[in-house]
């Protein structure tokens, strides 16, 4: 897997984000990645009856949620501003609004206060 795409949208989408950091956090999440695929893969079984067939176990959607978590931090940390300012992550990956924002049109949020 290469981390040059990964580090070069967290960028796009950070900002102001040091390449470095950049490239830093997309190996970061490629090694999460790997290991999260090869925890699932090693919890395989192998079907007697079909050699060389391999038969994964368990949910790989909850392995790489665990493998992931811990590097939420730093990717919040590394989006400085852009975090800040309600844009990271972007709306269409799936992020629910803040509490206290409230959506005016599709992708902008102001904010509201809560009471």
């Amino acid at each position: 897997m290469s981390e040059a795409p990964l580090a070069q949208a967290l960028m796009n989408r950070a900002g102001d984000m040091d390449p470095l950091t950049a490239r830093a956090l997309s190996a970061s999440l490629a090694a999460a990645t790997r290991v999260a695929i090869h925890d699932w893969l090693s919890s395989a079984a192998s079907p007697s009856s079909i050699s060389g067939f391999v038969v994964p176990t368990g949910s790989l959607t909850d392995r790489m949620r665990a493998a992931l978590t811990p590097l939420a931090p730093a990717l919040d940390a590394a989006a400085g501003e852009a975090h800040a300012q309600n844009q990271w992550p972007p709306r269409q990956f799936g992020r629910p609004p803040r509490p206290d924002t409230e959506e005016t049109s599709p992708g902008t949020t102001t904010k509201t206060e809560i009471r």
